[in-house]
């Protein structure tokens, strides 16, 4: 693959360091989802080697057409979800603006959702966890499962889900959105040192171009994350903090994995990363998906 001049090594430019399946020091490219690899002689010329799809470096491999799945069965018995008039009431003008403006909104759900520590322990005993495939290429260290909350066992999921979906639907009825529910959740555990580095959790296909009516796909149906934990006595010094940067400024922002919260964000515009636990750390995510990968290229509110 053809090489091209960049400064790689400003960070204004919103690169940084990966590590490759063979433990190669490699450069992300987060505006593109690309993934490169430097010119040992010339660290300004970069070559492209892959893509950051979901915090995985995928190698491209010559004659190979096969892909990791990354959300893409999300969309399988996905469905709209229901209304919940008392999650509806959480999303205020002022909240969808700072959704639409920031790109992230924590909502107070503490009246709705179960105590985090009841969550915890459901999680704790239903929850087969492994750990992802991402672990080796050193971008994330936690351990993950996809729930069916629909199964008896999981009657505090269910409650989280049905908040979470009622959210998804208000946003659906406010913004003229079709967000579907998928029929699973991920319960993630991030244990003492675990982490996950920068990253989107949707990404614009780089090996799609756009077609003429100017839209542009995406590797995944992912369109809207939503997040609780199930942390009932998290400290300062605990770590595991979500840090997101801001749509509008590009600041970083930091949320406290505690209980009783709902995280929202745009799965396509908001950078994050999950810093370093140093104790037990339960989060439970949605995702919004959509049946489609496209999106009609728009002008930013610049309020």
């Amino acid at each position: 693959m053809s090489s091209e001049d960049v400064d790689a090594t400003d960070g204004d430019n919103g690169w940084h360091e990966v590590v490759g399946p063979n433990g190669e020091a490699l450069l992300h490219e987060t505006s593109t989802g690309l993934v490169y690899e430097q010119d040992e002689d010339d660290p300004e010329s970069v070559s492209e080697v892959g893509r950051w799809v979901d915090g995985l470096v995928l190698i491209h491999e010559e004659g190979s057409d096969s892909e990791l799945d990354h959300g893409e069965g999300e969309l399988e018995g996905a469905v709209p979800p229901q209304p919940h008039a008392a999650s509806a009431a959480l999303l205020t003008p002022a909240v969808m603006h700072e959704l639409r403006i920031h790109g992230l909104v924590v909502l107070d759900a503490s009246a709705l959702l179960p105590p985090a520590d009841r969550l915890r322990s459901e999680l704790q005993a239903a929850a087969e966890l492994e750990v992802t495939p991402e672990e080796k290429y050193g971008v994330r260290r936690d351990k993950v499962c996809f729930v069916d909350y629909k199964e008896t066992q999981f009657e505090e999921v269910r409650r989280c889900v049905r908040v979470m979906a009622g959210v998804m639907h208000a946003m659906n009825e406010l913004q003229g959105t079709s967000f579907l529910l998928p029929e699973r959740a991920q319960a993630a555990l991030y244990t003492s040192g675990a982490f996950y580095v920068p990253h989107l959790d949707n990404v614009l296909d780089s090996d799609a171009d756009e077609d003429e009516e100017n839209i542009a796909r995406f590797v995944n149906p992912r369109a809207v994350t939503l997040i609780t934990y199930a942390n009932a006595k998290w400290r300062v010094g605990d770590g595991g903090e979500l840090r997101w940067w801001s749509c509008k400024d590009g600041q970083p922002r930091e949320v406290a994995p505690r209980g009783g919260q709902v995280v929202v964000f745009d799965s396509k515009r908001v950078r994050h990363e999950v810093i370093a636990a140093h104790a037990p750390r339960w989060a439970l995510t949605v995702w919004g998906v959509t049946d489609d990968h496209e999106e009609e290229d728009e002008e930013e509110d610049e309020e």
